[in-house]
């Protein structure tokens, strides 16, 4: 009888600490969808599927370097960019979460479309490698997390392409470019990244990844650095291309 009891309340404490336990988790990543609020099915991670697949596309979704050249007001280094979104309020939303707010998470979703992409576009028969634009070491401990690696690993995992995050490193901590113009941001970055094994990069197509191409300044100076080590193309990956 005494076993019986302690086992009841062993039964009662352990569900009692689930609780608990579900509780904490659910007030730091309640089980809502971070665009309409709503409760998320178990197979859905941050945001509902409906609500991923009814985001704004991109009317082209893959562009040549040359087709952004006005745009980017340089002829960038980099021969294509493949991208999913226009910069909506939605995606400004999930942005902010995905970089600011810990919730590295929506890497998973967002990057299978990304995947798919490269795998519906034929890219995946010709990129030999995905390489995440680096954070400087002390950025990426103040975040906990490269949300560029992230995305790539995901995109990895979805289309097969190899992930390399040891031949390019940020050199140096750049100051913040979100108040800066495109020259500033220019000036800032110049020298900033550096490919650590020329060898293993030489004559291969890489894809760099990032969340955004705004400006271009930050994919161009990592397009040039691994240009420069001597690979053979670069194209560029991102959710989100505003110009």
């Amino acid at each position: 009888m005494a076993q019986s009891w302690i086992n009841g309340t062993g039964r009662r404490i352990w569900s009692t600490a689930r609780f608990f336990c579900r509780m904490v988790t659910d007030f730091v990543y309640p089980p809502l969808c971070l665009l309409c609020d709503r409760y998320l099915q178990a197979n859905e991670t941050l945001i509902h599927e409906k609500c991923l697949a009814g985001l704004a596309l991109l009317d082209e979704e893959d562009l040549s370097g040359q087709d952004l050249q006005d745009a980017l007001r340089f002829a960038p280094s980099f021969e294509r960019s493949l991208a999913l979104y226009p910069y909506t309020d939605d995606l400004q939303k999930l942005i902010h979460f995905f970089k600011y707010s810990g919730f590295w998470s929506l890497a998973e979703p967002l990057g299978q479309n990304l995947g798919q992409l490269m795998m519906d576009l034929g890219y995946t028969r010709e990129i030999d490698a995905l390489i995440p634009v680096p954070l400087h070491k002390v950025r990426q401990r103040q975040r906990g997390y490269n949300q560029a690696e992230k995305l790539a690993r995901s995109i990895g995992r979805t289309c097969g392409v190899p992930l390399w995050t040891d031949v390019l490193l940020r050199r140096r901590p750049t100051p913040s470019q979100a108040r800066m113009n495109r020259s500033d941001r220019m000036r800032n970055l110049l020298g900033a990244f550096a490919v650590v094994k020329p060898d293993r990069v030489a004559q291969k197509k890489l894809a760099l990844v990032d969340d955004v191409l705004t400006t271009g300044s930050t994919l161009e100076e990592c397009s040039r650095t691994l240009i420069d080590a001597g690979a053979a193309r670069v194209i560029v990956i991102s959710l989100v291309r505003v110009v």
